[in-house]
C-alpha cells in the first residue's frame, strides 16, 4: 500500500524561500513487495538483534550471499532506539583464476535515501582493517542506485544503509530490495584519442583529460564527437551537439520549477559487441545554478541539486526526454546557464564531474571522476538562460457579464510585454512595469464575454528579444448575476507586491465559524483578521500593513475542515 507523509509548512520553514500556495510537501515513501525467491535478511524490523553490522559491529558479522542473488532487507531493528539505525553488509565470494575478470553490479531501491558500496576487504587479520571502497553512491528514497565495478575473483562485501541518521525511518518505511549480479567485462579498449570539456580551467574543472572520454567507437552524445589535443576552453567544442533543446533560441527554464530536456544518445561501430559482453551506459548532468564555478551544491530550500541528471541508464541509438527540477536562485535578474553532460560506462556520484588536481588547481574541493573508457563530455554556457518572468500567481474572477485576470511575478528581468490569449486567440498585450528583483502585479478586465460561457486564458510573456514563453493558463465562465459558491478557495491578494494595503478575498461554501492570519517569515502570528462566524459566499478582507517592515508574509485561512495559505510581498 503505498504510504504517504504530508507535511504543512509553517514556523521555520516560513524563513525559506521554497514558499508555494497552499504550503504543503508531499514526500513519497515507495510501496516495495519483495519477489517471489528472494533471500529475507536474516533481521526483521523490531527484532533487537544485528546479524549483519559487518564492519561496524564486534564480532564482525557478515551475511553471506551468492551472485547472483535478490536480496529483501530492513535497516529498521532497534526501535527500541530509535536514534540507531541499522547497517547491512553483505559478503559475496566470486571464484575463478586472476584472468577471469568480473563485472560486480550492485543495485539497491529503497523506501528511504539510501547509500550503497562495493568494499574490497583488507589483507590482514581484521579484514576491516585497510578495507578499500571501490564504488559509493547516494541516491533519494524510491530511486534506484546501481554502481559496479571490474574485479578480480575474491572476496567482496556490499553495504546498504541509509543516507543519513535519521529517526523518521520506522518499519513502516524501513525496507529495500537489492540485487547482485556478475557480468562479463569488457576490457578497456586501447584508443587514445579523447574528447574534453570545455568550460573554465579549474572551475568545474576542465584540464587535459579531466573531464575526459575514450573514443572507443562505442557511444557517444548528439550525432558527431570529436577529439582533442586539449581542452577547448570557453564553450568551443563544435561537437556539443547531444542536447539540441538546450540551446534552442527563446528556451528559458525558470529557477525551482520543472523543466524538460532531451538528450540524444548515439552508437558507434563497438555497440553491439559492447552491449551483448553486458556492458552499460550512464547519463549524468549538472548546472551551475548559483554560478559560483562549481557543480558541487544543492538550492532552491534543499530541494534540487546542481547534479540534476542522476545515473540514469541509457542505451545508444535512442532520444531521451527527462523532467528535471531547474537548480537555481529565484529573485534575480536573468543569468546564463552553465551545463556539463556526461555519459559514461560507470555509474558516478554527485562529484562525478570531473576530478581533484591540487597541483594544477590547489583551490579545488570536489571531483570525483576524470577520464572514462567510452562516452563524451559536453559542456555549455548559454547566456541570459534563465527565465526572464519568474511567475506567481494567475487569476481568473468571475464578474457580471465580464472576468477580471490578475497575476503577480515574483521577478522580472529583460521583460518586455505579456499577450494574453482567449480560447486560443490575443486579446490583450499589458506591457511590462520594468525590471524588479521582486517583481509586479497586474491586471487586466475582459468586458467581451457572454455569461455562463467558459474561457480559457493564457499568459505569456515576450522579452526585449521578442521571445515569447508561456507562463500560466486559466479558466473562467461570467455570471449574469452573482453566483453561489460551489467551492472553499483562497484567492491571491492583490495587489501584490504592496505598499501598505492589500485586499484579501475567499470563497465559503458554508456558514460557519473563519480563522484568516497573518504570519511573518519566521513563523510568528502578526495579526489575526477575521475570527467568527461568516456566511457562506464570496468575502474581501482589506490588510493595512502600515506598521510592517518589508519582506514576505503569509496569510491562511482556516473554515471548517479547509485550510489554505498563500504568501505575499510587502514591499515599502
Amino acid at each position: 500500500m503505498t504510504k504517504r507523509v504530508v507535511i504543512i509548512l509553517m514556523a521555520a520553514m516560513l524563513a525559506t524561500a521554497a514558499w508555494a500556495e497552499e504550503e504543503e510537501v508531499v514526500r513519497c515513501v515507495c510501496p516495495l513487495t519483495c519477489p517471489s525467491g528472494a533471500i529475507v535478511e536474516t533481521e526483521t524490523c523490531g527484532s533487537q538483534s544485528d546479524s549483519n553490522g559487518g564492519c561496524t559491529t564486534t564480532p564482525r558479522l557478515f551475511e553471506d550471499i551468492s551472485c547472483p542473488s535478490t536480496i529483501c532487507g530492513t535497516v529498521r531493528v532497534k526501535t527500541t532506539h530509535p536514534e540507531f539505525y541499522d547497517d547491512d553488509w553483505y559478503r559475496v565470494t566470486l571464484t575463478g583464476t586472476e584472468t577471469d575478470s568480473v563485472r560486480l553490479v550492485w543495485r539497491v531501491v529503497a523506501e528511504f535515501g539510501v547509500r550503497i558500496k562495493i568494499i574490497r576487504p583488507g589483507t590482514g587479520a581484521d579484514p576491516c582493517s585497510g578495507r578499500l571502497t571501490l564504488r559509493d553512491l547516494t541516491i533519494a528514497a524510491c530511486d534506484t542506485a546501481e554502481v559496479s565495478v571490474c574485479v578480480v575473483p575474491g572476496v567482496y562485501y556490499l553495504e546498504v544503509k541509509p543516507s543519513s541518521t535519521s529517526s523518521s525511518i520506522s518499519c513502516d518505511n524501513g525496507d529495500y530490495i537489492a540485487w547482485v549480479t556478475c557480468l562479463p567485462c569488457h576490457p578497456e579498449p586501447p584508443f587514445t584519442d579523447v574528447d574534453m570539456g570545455d568550460l573554465p580551467m579549474c572551475d568545474y574543472p576542465t584540464l587535459t583529460n579531466n573531464p575526459g572520454h575514450v573514443l572507443s567507437g562505442i557511444a557517444w552524445l548528439g550525432p558527431n564527437v570529436s577529439p582533442e589535443t586539449a581542452p577547448a576552453l570557453n564553450d568551443g567544442d563544435l561537437y556539443d551537439d547531444g542536447v539540441p533543446l538546450l540551446v534552442s533560441e527563446g528556451l528559458r527554464w525558470e529557477p525551482c520549477h520543472r523543466e524538460s530536456v532531451s538528450v540524444i544518445v548515439t552508437g558507434g561501430q563497438r555497440y553491439d559487441q559492447y552491449a551483448r559482453a553486458g556492458g552499460l551506459l550512464f547519463l549524468n548532468a549538472w548546472k551551475d545554478g548559483n554560478t559560483d564555478d562549481d557543480f558541487c551544491d544543492t538550492l532552491c530550500g534543499g530541494d534540487a541539486p546542481e547534479w540534476f541528471l542522476q545515473n540514469k541508464q541509457v542505451v545508444a541509438d535512442s532520444t531521451y526526454g527527462f523532467w528535471v527540477l531547474d537548480p537555481g536562485l529565484e529573485g534575480v535578474p536573468s543569468y546564463r546557464g552553465i551545463f556539463r553532460f556526461r555519459l559514461t560506462h560507470d555509474s558516478l556520484d554527485q562529484f562525478g564531474f570531473g576530478l581533484i588536481d591540487s597541483s594544477s588547481c590547489p583551490n579545488m574541493y570536489c571531483g570525483t571522476k576524470g577520464l572514462d573508457t567510452l562516452g563524451e563530455v559536453e559542456d555549455y554556457v548559454i547566456e541570459d538562460f534563465q527565465l526572464a518572468v519568474e511567475m506567481g500567481t494567475f487569476d481568473a474572477i468571475p464578474g457580471d457579464n465580464r472576468i477580471t485576470l490578475r497575476w503577480n511575478t515574483l521577478s522580472e528581468s529583460n521583460n518586455d510585454r505579456f499577450d494574453i490569449e482567449r480560447d486560443g486567440a490575443v486579446v490583450a498585450r499589458p506591457r511590462g512595469l520594468g525590471d524588479s528583483p521582486s517583481g509586479h502585479s497586474y491586471q487586466w478586465v475582459d468586458e467581451q464575454v457572454q455569461s455562463a460561457v467558459t474561457y480559457t486564458y493564457k499568459l505569456y510573456s515576450v522579452d526585449l528579444n521578442g521571445t515569447r514563453r508561456a507562463l500560466a493558463t486559466v479558466s473562467a465562465a461570467p455570471n449574469s448575476s452573482p453566483a453561489a459558491v460551489t467551492e472553499y478557495a483562497l484567492n491571491q491578494n492583490y495587489p501584490n507586491p504592496f505598499n501598505p494595503t492589500t485586499q484579501i478575498t475567499f470563497d465559503l461554501v458554508e456558514n460557519g465559524q473563519v480563522t484568516l492570519t497573518i504570519f511573518n517569515p519566521v513563523g510568528q502570528l502578526v495579526t489575526t483578521l477575521v475570527n467568527g462566524p461568516m456566511t457562506a459566499g464570496r468575502h474581501t478582507i482589506a490588510f493595512d500593513a502600515g506598521n510592517l517592515p518589508t519582506g514576505m508574509y503569509l496569510y491562511r485561512l482556516e473554515a471548517g475542515s479547509f485550510t489554505a495559505a498563500r504568501k505575499m510581498l510587502l514591499i515599502k
